[in-house]
């Protein structure tokens, strides 16, 4: 039910669904139902095929209401019961509401017209004549031919007891098949044969007659003649009834997206544009060489930072891994870090924040004898002044979170230069923090606004989409 343009969105489907529960508490599901798909358009998109078959399923609506009216669960096991078994054909196509439909008595399945004509009623199925007749339980029988009958045979023990249960098993299925014929008309059935029919004769005109005996008048066909116009019928009285109620129009929304994490924001604020292409479009990014430092082996980027964390985590790590997370485990910090008696690596939180939720995983979390203490690692080659300060509204971002979930802010705020064993000390004065809620709120306006724009700038130089899928970077 979800999309961005004119489609339903989850708030507002969830409360046009409700009116339609609570309409058809008080009236039959074919009408409320009908009008809710005429209004949304969905009758205007159907094939024919499709339209028929929805016609069919509201005459199957209208005789549950009378069979069994308000179980609506009754209604669900039952249609439940119809789809496995596999069996409910599709409705023929019919070319007009308004005309005659000629169907045989297997096509009409499961559809009702208001006047239904039984015609023919005394024709029989053409008995078979083939001179081999077989069933598993009874044996393979066959017709002899008596050369002193031309055009007769005889069959054998076995061909007559096969043609005997076939027999018995067709009259119970020409007795289903009646049963049906007669149960699609909702207000006038129509029975019509013909007596002294030669050949075949079906079994139903004397079904009919013992069954209706009391309401069938003996004798000819009355046939009545007139002349002139026939008389115009006025219209039947419809009693009244009270409108459903009008269904509020959906008021278009975007859909509520999913948590939003904190690495995400950072790419955000340097530029929308990146930011749709690579978690809302989901842009394919290029394929880059992989980077490596000057006069060594070691590798870089994203594959070596997650390797150097998980080194600091206690976790399997290369030698380079090892060497570089040493610079911290190493360190006045990381010692204080080892000897504190609660501590958390790789701490994974979801919060809510201004009615929106937000996820991260903070690098490390500890509490010693000077409080809770926030550390951030970086394996950046540089850290550049706009590089911490893009860096340290991240590491605040985290010590909202532990507010959230500790009551309180951490004392401390550390982003460590692993390259440099240099820890770099981060402010968590309100005003910093307040500034991060403006960066998250502006987020969810522009989120919620679907704008998106390009921002060009110094960052550009670092977007691997730079040189593809945007055209302002190519232009500044």
């Amino acid at each position: 039910l979800c999309r961005l343009e004119q489609r339903l969105a989850p708030a507002a489907a969830a409360e046009r669904l409700e009116q339609l529960r609570n309409s058809i508490a008080d009236a039959a599901p074919q009408p409320v139902l009908a009008r809710f798909l005429d209004e949304t358009g969905f009758f205007a998109r159907l094939a024919p095929q499709a339209s028929a078959n929805v016609a069919k399923f509201f005459s199957l609506l209208d005789k549950l209401a009378e069979e069994q009216p308000g179980d609506l669960r009754a209604w669900l096991d039952y249609i439940d019961q119809l789809r496995a078994s596999g069996k409910e054909t599709s409705a023929p196509v019919l070319d007009a509401g308004d005309a005659v439909t000629v169907l045989t008595i297997h096509k009409a399945k499961g559809l009702e017209f208001p006047i239904v004509a039984l015609v023919n009623a005394q024709s029989s199925a053409r008995g078979d004549t083939a001179p081999i007749a077989f069933r598993a339980d009874t044996g393979l029988g066959l017709r002899w031919r008596d050369p002193g009958r031309a055009g007769e045979g005889i069959g054998d023990p076995v061909f007559n007891a096969v043609r005997e249960k076939d027999s018995r098993l067709g009259d119970g299925e020409e007795d289903r098949l009646l049963y049906v014929a007669m149960t699609r008309a909702e207000e006038k059935l129509l029975l019509s044969w013909r007596d002294g029919t030669q050949g075949p004769r079906s079994d139903w005109p004397e079904l009919i007659t013992s069954g209706l005996s009391a309401q069938i008048e003996q004798g000819a066909v009355a046939v009545l003649k007139c002349s002139g116009e026939p008389e115009i019928l006025p219209p039947p009285e419809v009693l009244g009834a009270e409108a459903p109620p009008p269904i509020t129009p959906l008021v278009e929304t975007p859909p509520e997206a999913g948590a939003v994490a904190v690495t995400s924001l950072a790419v955000f604020e340097d530029c929308p544009w990146r930011y749709y292409l690579q978690f809302l479009a989901g842009w394919p990014q290029p394929e880059l060489e992989p980077e490596c430092l000057e006069g060594s082996t070691e590798p870089g980027g994203a594959a070596f930072g997650a390797e150097v964390h998980n080194a600091l985590a206690g976790l399997p790590a290369g030698e380079a891994a090892r060497e570089l997370a040493a610079s911290f485990t190493s360190s006045a910090l990381g010692q204080r870090a080892a000897s504190s008696l609660n501590k958390f690596n790789e701490f994974d939180f979801l919060i809510e924040l201004d009615g929106h939720l937000l996820r991260g995983q903070i690098d490390l979390w500890f509490e010693d004898g000077g409080g809770v203490v926030l550390v951030d690692y970086k394996t950046d080659r540089t850290l550049d002044e706009a590089r911490l300060a893009r860096y340290s509204r991240q590491l605040r971002f985290y010590a909202l979170a532990l507010e959230k979930l500790n009551g309180r802010l951490p004392d401390e705020a550390w982003l460590f230069d692993l390259r440099g064993s240099k820890p770099h000390s981060v402010s968590l004065t309100r005003p910093d923090l307040d500034e991060c809620l403006e960066v998250w709120r502006r987020f969810q306006r522009m989120r919620g606004a679907m704008e998106y724009p390009a921002r060009p700038g110094a960052q550009c130089a670092r977007c691997p989409y730079s040189a593809g899928a945007c055209l302002s970077a190519q232009q500044s």
